[in-house]
């Protein structure tokens, strides 16, 4: 009995030190794999093939600051119109945006130039793979520099940021930095510790802060723009919680114009739904420049 007793107390000290171990090993295989999670460098497989002349786009190319050459995706490939409306497409974490490009130049038809570069180090159905390699100061970089190029370059009457997914964060930075006329987020998120603490959730949020190197803080860029907002939310989002959308629209408070939710639409659904077209149109016929 006495030995029984003796190794159940050596079990209540131990258990607490194996318990931190444990959480210790999980936490540290996060840790080295974020970058990984965050910036996986695939892409989703395109349903046809692009080609300029088939689909209306050429391959455009920018200096980033640091000297590394990116390649964007321009629809129409031409165009002369004076003072035109310019959309900047920023992609998911593991999407194409020249299809991106493409869809929304669908859906914004007329006197538009939409614009839109893949992450450093990400393959591309429409040019070559990206150079450099995907950090959250690279891709913000590059975001900043393709949003003021193409804004010289056409001298657009208005300026809107649509991001999807990842895309929403990056957005929602450049608003910060460049003068714009609207942001769409669309299946955003509050900041990348959320998703993650939400997927894990023993993780703490406190900790996850302080270990990402890509925190992607959405709400906190979000809270101090000064254009207008649209968030649109996806129902049946499997990655990111419910609880996020409202946050968002607290941060962009008397800015907001569009806040709604597509029911029963998963993450990755989202610019698929017939719902969405209609809505965007609405919402950037509407509006008007500051």
């Amino acid at each position: 009995m006495n030995i029984l007793r003796r190794w159940a107390r050596i079990g209540l000290i131990l258990a607490p030190v194996l318990g931190l171990l444990v959480y210790a090993v999980a936490l540290g295989g996060l840790w080295g794999t974020q970058d990984g999670l965050v910036f996986p460098q695939r892409v989703n497989v395109l349903t046809y093939t692009p080609s300029p002349a088939g689909q209306g786009y050429k391959i455009i190319g920018v200096t980033a600051p640091d000297g590394t050459q990116l390649h964007g995706v321009q629809s129409p490939a031409a165009h002369t119109t004076p003072s035109p409306t310019l959309i900047m497409a920023f992609a998911g974490n593991a999407h194409d945006v020249g299809g991106m490009v493409l869809w929304l130049r669908k859906v914004y038809p007329r006197n538009t130039v939409v614009i839109g570069f893949n992450y450093r180090g990400y393959p591309s159905a429409f040019h070559p793979t990206q150079a450099g390699t995907p950090s959250q100061a690279a891709v913000l970089q590059d975001a900043t520099a393709a949003t003021r190029w193409a804004q010289a370059q056409f001298k657009p009457a208005r300026t809107w940021l649509v991001g999807y997914s990842l895309g929403s964060s990056v957005a929602a930075h450049t608003a910060l930095k460049a003068p714009v006329s609207g942001t769409v987020l669309l299946a955003p998120f509050t900041s990348m510790a959320a998703v993650g603490t939400a997927k894990y959730p023993w993780l703490n949020t406190w900790l996850v802060n302080k270990l990402l190197h890509s925190p992607f803080p959405t709400q906190s860029w979000l809270a101090q723009g000064t254009s207008p907002v649209v968030l649109v939310g996806a129902g049946d989002d499997g990655l990111i919680p419910p609880s996020h959308l409202p946050a968002l629209a607290k941060a962009a408070g008397k800015r907001m114009v569009l806040n709604t939710t597509l029911s029963g639409v998963a993450h990755a659904d989202v610019l698929d739904d017939p719902r969405l077209p209609p809505l965007l149109q609405r919402v950037l016929i509407s509006r008007r420049s500051p």
